[in-house]
């Protein structure tokens, strides 16, 4: 999160709130350690996947950086 982004001060909360509603987000959590907030995402596709996350969660103020990693499998 980039705590100055914008006028008003950036929470991790909202940001969090703000990630949780975007369309394909299935839940975020706020975290301790080197990132602040992770989301997991189910997407139909790469594609959509790349909507997502670019022109999505990119766009609300207070992300800064993303990271992408795929779950290949769950067991």
């Amino acid at each position: 999160i980039d705590y100055s982004a914008g006028k008003e001060k950036i929470s991790q909360v909202g940001v969090a709130e703000a990630i949780q509603n975007v369309d394909g987000v299935h839940e975020a959590s706020i975290l301790t350690g080197g990132m602040d907030i992770i989301a997991k995402v189910l997407a139909k596709d790469i594609d959509d996947l790349n909507d997502i996350v670019v022109n999505k969660l990119r766009n609300i103020p207070g992300v800064d950086k993303t990271q992408t990693m795929i779950v290949l499998r769950v067991v």
